[in-house]
């Protein structure tokens, strides 16, 4: 969902809370993009974000563990 250029730059930037990190998705991508994504997929923007925040967290588990 969020590209992986935009990916590599939350992780390192080590974001702690899902707040936070909900914020520098939409930072990062632009409100706009977030909901023409959201639109293209037919899911809400809330439901974007939390695949979103889900996904990076997977990653970062991945390359943690």
């Amino acid at each position: 969902l969020v590209p992986s250029i935009i990916i590599s730059k939350l992780i390192r930037k080590k974001i702690t809370s899902e707040d936070q990190l909900t914020s520098a998705i939409i930072k990062e991508m632009g409100y706009s993009t977030v909901v023409e994504e959201s639109r293209r997929l037919d899911i809400s923007v809330q439901e974007f974000l939390a695949l979103s925040v889900g996904t990076i967290r997977g990653i970062e588990s991945q390359q943690n563990g």
